[in-house]
């Protein structure tokens, strides 16, 4: 309905509506202190997160960036005890 409405375009950078993902970086290679991240080649759009092709790691393995994403609670940190 938002998009009939004409309130954003698919091809919208994501950080339009969330200024979180502004200087968004991506995973190098690496690990913990030596961790190497860059710029995405192109920012992420809505149409990316609809696709689920934004490149976010949505795993629970033990990737360096999954364990970043344990230790700063990103995904489902508030249901853990």
């Amino acid at each position: 309905m938002l998009y009939e409405e004409g309130r954003f375009q698919l091809d919208d950078p994501l950080e339009k509506y969330f200024p979180e993902f502004k200087d968004l970086q991506v995973y190098v290679s690496g690990s913990g202190d030596q961790m190497k991240l860059e710029p995405p080649k192109r920012k992420p759009t809505v149409r990316d997160i609809f696709r689920h092709t934004a490149g976010f790691s949505y795993s629970s393995g033990q990737t360096p960036v999954d364990k970043m994403y344990q230790d700063a609670k990103v995904m489902w940190g508030a249901f853990r005890k």
